[in-house]
């Protein structure tokens, strides 16, 4: 729960930023499609937040500290993967 409202305000501070950026840029974005795009992200998060604390809790209990921080920076990198396409097919 606790990281759905963190996820919540994020999201609201994100959008309101873009609204905000896109006006003062002279090319304002429809408010409803801003919070639409961190919606997706959020989602996409939310989406990915079981499989990432199963592996957090995985990777804790490996023995070689440097076997955890390989598998952690794959896993990041997996995760930006997957979060990125989780939005992209959302938004379609």
């Amino acid at each position: 729960m606790a990281f759905a409202v963190i996820g919540f305000v994020y999201m609201l501070v994100n959008a309101t930023t873009l609204i905000d950026q896109r006006a003062a840029l002279g090319v304002p974005i429809e408010p409803w499609r801003a919070w639409l795009l961190e919606l997706t992200s959020l989602v996409g998060w939310m989406l990915l937040l079981p499989p990432i604390l199963w592996l957090a809790a995985r990777l804790a209990g490996l023995p070689k500290r440097w076997l955890a921080i390989a598998c952690h920076v794959a896993a990041c990198l997996a995760a930006s993967l997957m979060h990125s396409l989780l939005m992209l097919s959302l938004r379609l």
